[in-house]
């Protein structure tokens, strides 16, 4: 087993009722921008994509597995995610219909840009 797939296996175990077909693991940059978008003020958060929500979970700080489901925002409320590479951590940065944009870490192993493609296709659906 991959470990996009057995990301995406832990982040599904604590997310009911959603398929998910892709999974990353993030950390918050900014409080405020994150609670104007719609996400919760948690530091180190899961995503997964289901069909038409992103789900947002909870982390372990110690094993990084997702712990518990936070909230499920609609991908209608997304206009794009943005990817940028960088030499320790690449950046995701989500940009809502509403204006607000947030922006999240991951480190190399997640798979970000793998994520970021992900939720670009789903929009563009």
């Amino acid at each position: 087993m991959s470990a996009d797939s057995k990301l995406i296996g832990q982040v599904a175990a604590v997310v009911p009722g959603h398929t998910i077909h892709a999974a990353v693991r993030v950390n918050l940059l900014s409080d405020d921008p994150a609670t104007a978008a719609g996400f919760p003020a948690v530091g180190q958060q899961a995503f997964g994509l289901s069909d038409d929500h992103l789900v947002v979970c909870s982390r372990s700080s110690l094993s990084g597995r997702p712990k518990k489901f936070l909230l499920a925002l609609p991908l209608a409320d997304f206009a794009a995610v943005d990817f940028e590479p960088g030499k320790l951590q690449d950046r995701l940065t989500f940009t809502m219909r509403s204006g607000a944009q947030v922006e999240f870490s991951c480190v190399k192993v997640d798979p970000g840009a793998a994520f970021a493609t992900a939720l670009t296709a789903a929009l563009k659906a």
